[in-house]
């Protein structure tokens, strides 16, 4: 029976990371019985989301190409958006599968909810938010009733769940490839570099108050804070203090344990979390004139260059 995996996030979970590994390692992974298609820019296989949601499950379909293997793995995040937000696409997809017998496997990585949220926050501040951290809610962070949606739609049976590591020893390739049903030891794969590394959160704090109001100017303001280093790292790794932290991870305690006692997990971590000690939290320092300065001449000297 022909089956197709779809990787579809969550975001900020190494997505970047785990696509490249993937793309690096075609033929490796091809020799082991899992075929990966080609991938546009930056690795991704968003070609197959834009088939789907402009023109729907026979386009998604007839954008897979069974001449390179019976079993692929498609990863995209935005799928899992585009899931979520047009439940009629993801089923008309899952019936299509059906009516094809190919096996439609969904594959997740979860991340804990107060590292997720920090991290979605400094993403999403280079490229379009000004605000704080602690506000507005800019992602859904209730896993459990993300899963149960797609479990309505696909069925249990086709969810595969993993957990981004906090404090176990597995690496985030061997959690990922095991989903896969894949032995990272049996594969000799091919290192490859991080990808899309986090900012320090004073970087972050600064792409946080200024506005963005172009999709260049934010690449502009991206780039200025990368290369002239000015903006100083406090060593501290938190914008939120642990109170805050904790506060918001308790919320969706309950559901946590629901998802985990579904599918098998176990991460301690999730349950009985160190946030370290409140004491030695600190605020941010603020953004200081010099810094503001510094980054806004960078800026302009890189427009200018455009």
């Amino acid at each position: 029976m022909r089956e197709l995996v779809l990787h579809i996030g969550l975001h900020k979970t190494g997505t970047s990371y785990l696509q490249s590994l993937l793309v690096a390692n075609r033929e490796v992974l091809s020799e082991a019985g899992l075929a990966v298609p080609p991938a546009g820019g930056e690795h991704k296989h968003h070609h197959f989301f834009r088939a789907l949601r402009d023109e729907g499950a026979n386009a998604f379909f007839d954008a897979v190409d069974w001449g390179l293997g019976e079993r692929q793995v498609i990863s995209c995040e935005p799928l899992c958006t585009l899931f979520n937000r047009e439940p009629p696409l993801a089923k008309a997809l899952a019936e299509k599968a059906a009516r094809m017998g190919v096996r439609l496997t969904i594959v997740l990585m979860l991340r804990r909810q107060d590292h997720l949220k920090e991290s979605v926050f400094s993403q999403v501040v280079k490229t379009w938010y000004s605000g704080s951290v602690i506000g507005k809610e800019i992602y859904d962070y209730d896993f459990n009733n993300r899963v149960l949606r797609l479990e309505d739609i696909f069925g249990r049976e086709h969810i595969r769940v993993g957990l981004y590591p906090v404090a176990s020893d597995a690496s985030l390739d061997e959690v990922f490839l095991g989903l896969l049903g894949l032995d990272k030891l049996n594969l000799q794969l091919a290192a490859v570099a991080p990808a899309n590394v986090r900012l320090h959160r004073r970087q972050t704090l600064f792409l946080s108050q200024v506005p963005k109001s172009s999709d260049e100017w934010a690449s502009i303001l991206l780039a200025a804070v990368q290369r002239c280093g000015a903006i100083r790292d406090d060593g501290e790794q938190y914008l939120m203090s642990p109170a805050q932290r904790a506060a918001f991870l308790s919320s969706f305690q309950a559901g946590n344990k629901a998802l985990f006692a579904r599918y098998g997990l176990s991460e301690p971590a999730w349950f009985t979390p160190d946030f370290g000690d409140e004491h030695t939290w600190f605020e941010p320092e603020p953004i200081q004139p010099d810094e503001y300065m510094a980054v806004t001449f960078k800026a302009l000297e890189i427009a200018r260059g455009r």
